[in-house]
């Protein structure tokens, strides 16, 4: 398959070289969220700054997401689909707390109680008032079991999700956004540029609107 291409089995993905700035990027942020999660000696602390990160970072899918399935990377455009908030809750549905999603398998007792709704909620109670709602609430990893026992007793009218559950349900939710781009490009091949165009439309977004890293020289910089 020579033209434009994405194609994941599940494990791997084969590109072709004008979609690798599209994983490059993204592979980028997976590992300053990775990291961010691995130091163990904030376990306890800073839960709600770990929780806005990962929601930056959910936030760039959907955003490459409404890039794909509108077919345009002008931002403003993309900006305003975001805030219309029907987008976004479709997205939360169809690949954060879908059946397909890898968390919600393993998750199904508080999946199941977690609505898309909730999650809008607490990122823009996060994001705007560095505050929290009633229904979903932030639980760290080290005290999961206590966090299932209230949940239990509650009924779960009160659920609880810790950074690493988040981060396991956005790097699903990027496996589940490549399986439907592979599947589209394995459809439209030799047929239509259907899914060129569309591929190619969240590529130039990255390419225009995506972080870019510069290396200094500290040796070389004069006061």
């Amino acid at each position: 398959m020579g033209s434009t291409h994405f194609v994941f089995d599940g494990k791997q993905v084969q590109i072709s070289p004008d979609l690798g700035s599209i994983v490059t990027f993204l592979q980028g942020i997976e590992q300053e969220t990775t990291s961010l999660l691995k130091d163990d000696s904030t376990s306890m602390k800073y839960l709600r700054s770990k929780m806005i990160c990962l929601f930056a970072s959910l936030e760039t899918l959907l955003c490459l997401h409404i890039a794909y399935s509108h077919n345009t990377s002008d931002e403003g455009i993309i900006v305003g689909v975001a805030r219309k908030g029907r987008d976004r809750k479709s997205f939360l549905d169809t690949y954060c707390l879908a059946s397909g999603n890898e968390w919600v398998k393993n998750n199904k007792d508080r999946a199941k109680y977690i609505k898309s709704d909730d999650l809008i909620k607490m990122r823009n109670s996060l994001t705007h008032f560095y505050s929290i709602k009633k229904s979903l609430s932030i639980g760290p990893q080290s005290h999961a079991s206590e966090s299932r026992k209230i949940e239990k007793r509650t009924g779960f009218k009160v659920v609880f999700i810790s950074p690493e559950d988040l981060s396991e349900i956005i790097q699903d939710t990027f496996m589940l956004m490549m399986k439907k781009w592979s599947t589209d490009c394995l459809a439209f091949h030799g047929k239509s540029d259907e899914f060129k165009e569309r591929i190619l439309k969240v590529r130039n977004l990255i390419d225009n609107e995506g972080a870019k890293t510069l290396i200094f020289n500290v040796n070389r910089v004069s006061g």
